[in-house]
């Protein structure tokens, strides 16, 4: 009797080992899921990490092909320069001064300070210690016509921002300025005023330019997938604002007396 009870113990209840077979497997699961998040979680961080390095290779791709065009019209500069010469020698050999006075006035006066302007205010950005952020920058401004677009730009001296904080602000800067260049394309006339600077610990960049009286209102143009270029084309607020908040910046938009105005503060 004795010893029949001593067997009965040593057998395992049915329930018990439910219960533990139960456990194992939902352990074996717990970590099956664990090593999936945290291999996607690697994945992603590689894919991140590989778009920031094609980013910073494209941006300063387009900002040496920006350089060669840059050099290209200093060529082209050269050889007009040297015809508004004979040009104005052929005034000076049939004493046609008033002709002449007239001809620099009308034809070269006004041509030379905008490009004197538009020069004077990219030089500007050799303040800005990040090379992405620099280019992107040069290589969207330096298509504007000097002409009809007055650019002001403002950057404290020896601007710099962190690594973590060059791409997001590369890419959000991309956006920006080509709704700003295309809002601008759209006016005869208008005013582009960038701001660049530290503020009690914060970077700080202003983007202010003229758009036109009918501009959308700024609940519309922040709807996902809107665009003012019609249906699959550009790029709307509600992108950049996915940005802003996978860098944790702050952005702030509105529109004051037929001006678009973006801020960004990180």
């Amino acid at each position: 009797m004795k010893n029949e009870y001593l067997v009965e113990l040593t057998i395992p209840n049915n329930e018990t080992v439910i219960t533990k077979i139960l456990e194992d497997v939902l352990l074996a699961l717990f970590l099956f899921l664990a090593a999936i998040v945290l291999l996607a979680q690697r994945s992603e961080s590689m894919r991140l990490e590989a778009e920031s390095k094609k980013a910073i290779f494209e941006n300063q791709l387009a900002y040496l092909k920006t350089i060669e065009k840059n050099a290209e019209e200093v060529r082209k500069f050269k050889h007009d320069y040297q015809n508004i010469l004979l040009s104005m020698d052929t005034y000076f050999q049939e004493n046609k001064f008033e002709e002449l006075k007239n001809y620099y006035y009308t034809q070269i006066k006004h041509s030379s300070e905008s490009l004197n302007s538009t020069n004077t205010q990219l030089s500007k950005l050799t303040k800005i210690q990040n090379l992405a952020l620099r280019s992107i920058f040069y290589v969207k401004l330096s298509i504007i016509e000097s002409e009809k677009v007055n650019l002001i730009l403002e950057i404290d001296k020896n601007f710099y921002v962190e690594e973590k904080n060059e791409i997001p602000l590369v890419r959000a800067l991309g956006i920006i300025l080509d709704n700003a260049i295309d809002a601008l394309s759209e006016l005869d006339r208008g005013e582009l005023q960038i701001a660049v600077f530290e503020n009690d610990g914060s970077n700080v960049v202003i983007v202010k330019n003229s758009c036109s009286e009918d501009i959308p209102p700024l609940y519309q143009l922040e709807e996902k997938g809107y665009s003012t270029k019609g249906q699959n084309r550009g790029i709307g607020l509600s992108n950049l604002q996915e940005i802003m908040e996978e860098a944790d910046f702050l952005l702030e938009t509105e529109i004051v007396d037929h001006y678009f105005i973006q801020k960004i503060v990180f």
